[in-house]
């Protein structure tokens, strides 16, 4: 009998291996893309994400939407490097608070405010290349400033793209429960646009549309690497800033638990993408061997295709995934029982997230927490 389950785990798993490409390779080409991360650092976190994710069985290690705000905060200021180490710097500093503060429960109003303010704030960066503005800030209240300065004028086609994403990536999962178990949503509601965007746009260098212009090998391996790990002594103040940033965050949303924090140690350094579990049919070696190999086809046989996401897409498949994190649980339990100091406190840790640095905020989020101790609490667990 357990010969048999055996067997049949194994036929299925070239399946889970798709899937598994399919979902990983989604995530982490968006946020290369919007980050402006090349196809090296493509390649390594899938590749990092699938080895990794061997032991995990009913999920998959993908790059999280929900963290763009520190990646944009610390890759907008530094080099990837930099980002890379802040986010393996995190893993460190989640790891030492969980130590300092063993089995305390964090206050609901400050996962809902953090869990708010990041998406928001991933909500407004993301804008920019949803609908295809052209700013370049790495906080929101400084993208909303360079709105205001560009004018709102999106690009309608672009934008066409990008709704079609965000519509797909609503309702795919849905509609489609499970077939989605199999094609993930992420890709389907990237895949559209994206095979609109070649037949409508056939000529790269005509086309009008913000295309991922990052995904390409710049040159040589050697030369790609030595500007992957450039850094300088200007980017240890934000290597500090930021992985007080991402182990902060790491801690109130317990995202490290159960391999990630392992995870993100690796593929911090070696990528620059922080990353978090998805939940997926069944994984194994077998499945992750025939996942790397069909993104090593993929990027060494059409790198050029690869360049032709439309970035409207990228942002706004990001937008969703963000918002898909959100504990509303938390939210309508605060905003239910009408706590008004729970719901001030809840916006106190959320506007800081716009209006400031994911540095000063996580602060300000750790100080409302010291300082509210005795009031109700439930601390949300991000599960796969």
């Amino acid at each position: 009998m357990k010969n048999n389950l055996c067997s049949h785990n194994l036929k299925q798993q070239p399946g889970f291996g798709l899937t598994g490409a399919l979902l990983t390779g989604a995530y982490t080409l968006c946020v290369c893309a919007v980050t402006g991360q090349g196809l090296l650092a493509f390649l390594i976190c899938c590749t990092l994400c699938f080895i990794f994710s061997i032991k995990n069985k009913q999920s998959i290690f993908a790059p999280d939407a929900f963290l763009s705000l520190p990646l944009f905060f610390t890759l907008g200021n530094g080099s990837p490097f930099a980002a890379g180490l802040a986010i393996t710097g995190g893993s460190l500093v989640f790891l030492a608070i969980s130590k300092l503060f063993k089995n305390r429960t964090l206050p609901r109003f400050v996962v809902s405010g953090a869990a708010l303010g990041l998406t928001v704030g991933v909500t407004i960066l993301l804008t920019n290349a949803y609908f295809g503005i052209g700013a370049g800030s790495s906080t929101p209240f400084e993208m909303l400033k360079e709105f205001r300065s560009l004018g709102f004028h999106p690009n309608f086609r672009g934008l066409f793209y990008g709704t079609i994403t965000l519509f797909a990536m609503i309702t795919f999962p849905f509609k489609f429960k499970k077939l989605n178990k199999y094609i993930p949503g992420a890709f389907v509601s990237i895949l559209i646009p994206f095979v609109f965007n070649l037949f409508l746009n056939p000529h790269k260098e005509l086309t009008t549309i913000n295309e991922s212009v990052s995904l390409v090998f710049a040159g040589a391996p050697a030369s790609e690497l030595q500007y992957f790990f450039n850094i300088s002594s200007r980017d240890i103040p934000l290597i500090i800033k930021g992985a007080v940033g991402f182990g902060v965050i790491f801690y109130i949303f317990n995202t490290e638990k159960n391999g990630v924090f392992i995870m993100n140690c690796a593929n911090g350094a070696l990528s620059g993408l922080p990353v978090r579990k998805h939940f997926i049919r069944g994984y194994g070696a077998v499945a992750a061997v025939i996942s790397v190999i069909i993104i090593a086809i993929t990027v060494f046989l059409f790198p050029s295709t690869l360049s032709r996401l439309p970035l409207h897409s990228a942002g706004s498949m990001l937008i969703v995934a963000a918002w898909q994190s959100v504990p509303f649980a938390l939210l309508k339990g605060i905003f239910k029982e009408r706590r008004f100091p729970e719901i001030l406190l809840m916006l106190v840790c959320a506007v800081p997230f716009v209006l400031t640095d994911v540095f000063t905020s996580v602060l300000i989020c750790l100080a409302v927490c010291a300082l509210s101790a005795k009031l109700p609490s439930a601390r949300k667990e991000f599960t796969e």
